[in-house]
Order: structure tokens, then sequence, then C-alpha cells
């Protein structure tokens, strides 16, 4: 893979992530907000807020292995899919059942994006590099969520909580050309080691 492959996906996995983290984190100021207005409790609200974490660790390994399988392009675009049917569902919740299948769509998008980008760029970057570029994803994901913070929070007065999350159902738009043409490093060993997990 040349240099120009492995900056295209390195650029492509961590706007992915970024992306990933805006959607996933960004209400978090509105958060007492959403639940006014769903009519919600701290303790009912609660509820809604674990589910995407507890997507997040019961399917990271399985997806891992799916896009060992299939390939990390499929998998990132599966990812890109969920991102943008949850954020047109938060933008639409009038009650916690819409605003619950929000979150689902939401928390199944971060096992698809963050097991493939993690994987796509640990290809690329495999025989050296690794670690630095393992780190500029953290710095993606950590910078995804910041940005998320500060736009929710300069946003919401003028467009509220679910113009903010309308907003974010845009970003999968604009990545999808991005992973579409995003190069996919071969790696003999990566599925027949994924298999024996």
């Amino acid at each position: 893979m040349t240099d120009q492959s492995r900056r295209r996906v390195m650029l492509t996995a961590a706007a992915t992530l970024f992306a990933n983290f805006v959607a996933l984190l960004g209400l978090t100021p509105l958060y007492p907000v959403v639940a006014r207005d769903l009519g919600l409790g701290p303790d009912g609200f609660g509820l809604y807020l674990a589910i995407p974490g507890a997507l997040n660790v019961g399917l990271q390994i399985p997806i891992g292995v799916v896009a060992d399988r299939v390939g990390r392009r499929p998998v990132m675009m599966i990812g890109l899919a969920f991102m943008l049917g949850g954020q047109v569902l938060r933008s639409q919740a009038t009650n916690g059942v819409i605003f619950g299948l929000g979150q689902v769509l939401t928390g199944l998008c971060g096992p698809f994006i963050v097991a493939a980008a993690y994987a796509v760029v640990a290809d690329a970057y495999r025989l050296h590099g690794r670690a630095q570029a393992l780190g500029a994803l953290q710095v993606a994901i950590n910078l995804g969520q910041g940005v998320g913070f500060l736009l929710a929070g300069a946003f919401s007065p003028l467009i509220g909580w679910r113009g903010y999350s309308l907003a974010v159902a845009t970003l999968p738009l604009l990545l999808l050309p991005l992973i579409a043409r995003m190069p996919e490093p071969t790696v003999s060993g990566a599925i027949s080691a994924s298999l024996q997990l």
C-alpha cells in the first residue's frame, strides 16, 4: 500500500470516528432539556442513555469478526446507515419510545464504525507507524466528543436538540463517498486469525 493510500485510509477512519462520537455524545450538554421534553425523569432517561454503551460492549468483538470476514468498508457503511437512522429518529422523537429506538440505532453504529476503523488503520500501518496511527484515531474520537459538546451547546438555542440531531444526520451522507473510495488493505492473516476467536 502506498503512503498516499495509507493517508486516505487514516483520513477516512479518523473522520468516521470523529462523526460517530459527535453523533453518540453530542447531545450530552442538552440531556436535561431532552429528558424534560420527553417527559422522562432521571431514572428513566438514564436507561435510554445506557443503551448505546450496552450495545457497544456486547457487539464490538462480534462485529470485529464480521469486519474480518467481509471487509472493513462494508461494515463501516452499515455503521453509517445506523448513524443516519439514529439521528433522524432522535430528531423526530416526541416520546421515549422513538428516542429509545434512535438510541438503539446510534448504539449499533458504534461497533460497526469503531471495530472496522481501528482494523483498517491497523491493516494499513502494519509494517510501521501503527502505534502512532492508532493514537491519531484516539485523537479523532476525543475531538469528536468535544466538538459535539460545543456544537450542541452553541446551536441548541437556535435549532434545539432535535435540529441538532437532524444536522448531525448529514454527517453519514458526507462520509459515504470517502468510505466507498477508501483503499482496503489486504491482510492475509486477518481472516484466519479472526475465525479462531
